[in-house]
């Protein structure tokens, strides 16, 4: 059998983008739409219509976060590891959590 004698550097391609190249968009996008099979990472939500607000991605990444329970909570930070106080600072009686900051602080 004949090989070619090609001396060809071997590349990455990310076959689930146009261009060949990862990014976190399109790997989302694979997920989402059952090309990766990976339903421990798909959870039932708003989540496309959350990218689509005319909003700042600092604004849409906040909610979707928010939305998810991935706020960085006194609460939370415990939970993790991480040694903080886990009450308020302004309201001593109340642990932290995302109920509280959003809220009881409104109440």
């Amino acid at each position: 059998m004949p090989l070619f004698n090609i001396h060809a550097e071997d590349e990455l391609i990310w076959r689930y983008n146009n261009n060949g190249s990862y990014n976190i968009k399109s790997f989302y996008h694979a997920i989402m739409n059952n090309i990766i099979d990976n339903d421990h990472l798909k959870v039932p939500g708003p989540w496309m219509t959350i990218w689509k607000l005319k909003k700042s991605p600092k604004r849409k990444h906040f909610v979707w976060r928010f939305l998810r329970g991935y706020l960085p909570t006194r609460k939370r930070l415990i939970k993790h590891g991480i040694e903080c106080p886990t009450h308020c600072p302004f309201f001593s009686t109340n642990i932290e959590n995302d109920w509280h900051l959003f809220v009881l602080y409104v109440v």
